[in-house]
């Protein structure tokens, strides 16, 4: 006969990855994007466009990473 115990953890793998989730990595898109103006200002332009991007994406991934552990 099966116990609440031996019934194995409906949550996939990545669920628990998630929630533990470091919050401090929106510091990495607060500093691309700092670095990325800074470096445009100064006449650096293929730089701040290069960390421009990698902002966006950074910026994206963590908005899905947060719509992820709100709805799941």
């Amino acid at each position: 006969m099966a116990t609440a115990t031996d019934i194995p953890d409906p949550s996939p793998a990545w669920h628990s990855s998630l929630a533990t989730f470091f919050p401090g990595y929106f510091a990495l898109v607060m500093a691309s994007g700092i670095l990325s103006l800074a470096a445009h200002f100064l006449g650096h332009d293929y730089l701040g466009q290069a960390l421009l991007c990698l902002n966006v994406f950074a910026y994206g991934v963590l908005w899905s990473i947060t719509f992820i552990l709100f709805v799941c």
